[in-house]
This record gives C-alpha cells, sequence and structure tokens, in this order.
C-alpha cells in the first residue's frame, strides 16, 4: 500500500537541511552512469545550499520535503518561468531516497505539486525536461501526462559546463483539469 504523504515547504534551516540530506541519499543512485560521480557532491553542494534554496523560495519556486509516513523520504520543486497571466512553471526536482523507489511515490507527489501549480498558483501551464539516458524521468513524466513537445541537441548543464540532448514536455492546467494523467 502506498504510504500516507505530505508536502511540507522547506522554508527554516532544519528543513533545509533534511532536504539537503534526502539529496546525498537519492542523487548517487538516480544518477549512476548519467554523470560522473564525483561531479555529484560538487551539484549537490550548489543547489541544495542553504542560500540557494532561500533565494529559489522567495522568487517564488516552491521547494517542498516529501514525508512518507512521517519519514523524510524525498524533495520536489519547480521554477516559475514566467508571471502573470499566462504564467508556468519547469518542474524540475522530484528526487526519491532509494528505499521508497517502485512504490509509486514519485507520481504521487509530483501530483501534488502539480495540483498546487494549477489549482493553487493558478499556471497555465507546467513544463518538464531530461536528458536523453534518464529513462526513469522520461517514465515519469509520461505516466504524468506530459506531452511532448521538442528535442534540443544541446540542452545546457551549467553546472557541469557541458551541453547535453534534452527533451521537452509540457501539460497545461486544462489537461490537469481533465485529469488525463495515467497513474
Amino acid at each position: 500500500p502506498l504510504p500516507t504523504l505530505e508536502l511540507l515547504p522547506v522554508d527554516s534551516p532544519d528543513r533545509e537541511a533534511r532536504a539537503r540530506a534526502v539529496a546525498e541519499a537519492s542523487w548517487p543512485e538516480t544518477y549512476r552512469g548519467l554523470i560522473p560521480d564525483a561531479q555529484i557532491p560538487y551539484m549537490i553542494s550548489r543547489m541544495y545550499a542553504p542560500e540557494t534554496i532561500r533565494r529559489e523560495t522567495a522568487e517564488g519556486s516552491p521547494f517542498f520535503l516529501l514525508l512518507a509516513d512521517g519519514r523524510d523520504a524525498g524533495i520536489c520543486s519547480f521554477d516559475l518561468a514566467k508571471r502573470g497571466e499566462n504564467a508556468s512553471a519547469e518542474l524540475h526536482k522530484v528526487y526519491l531516497r532509494p528505499a521508497y523507489w517502485g512504490r509509486g511515490i514519485v507520481p504521487e507527489a509530483a501530483r501534488e505539486v502539480l495540483r498546487h501549480a494549477f489549482e493553487d498558483l493558478q499556471l497555465a501551464c507546467v513544463w518538464c525536461a531530461y536528458n536523453d539516458g534518464n529513462e526513469k524521468s522520461k517514465r515519469v513524466q509520461e505516466k504524468l501526462g506530459f506531452q511532448y513537445q521538442w528535442t534540443t541537441e544541446d540542452a545546457p548543464v551549467p553546472l557541469m559546463s557541458e551541453t547535453r540532448k534534452g527533451h521537452v514536455n509540457l501539460m497545461t492546467r486544462e489537461e490537469w483539469l481533465k485529469g488525463e494523467y495515467s497513474c
């Protein structure tokens, strides 16, 4: 059975440290074979530093700690890409500790973040992307109902100072409200 899930805003030093601990536990398995192992600590130190989380949150990009049965199981976040009448966001962080993999939690957590984006924030659309070879991200995006938009041969990966082949998918508020997702 699916555990009881709860999203907590990462809005205190304690939750920032807990979010970073989840990243440290999940990234090595998540990115094995996709990025060099030596790169992972550097990326975590930049992306999950307290000042980075605070800056992104202050800029309107919600960051959540995912609890499963009261335990820190994952992290979720999106970046507001466009504001105003046709506001949009990019869903870009959905990570889970390996002990929780294969239990249906990532789609449920992402659905709650999408619910917040479409129903609470009234966004017009949410984008997400994955790099070639990241089959787990591709599967989750497809299950959630994101629709393929385009492929970029040289998508920037700034923290690695390189480019990769990237695929971009989209979900509109109308699609969300119709419930057009399969998991």
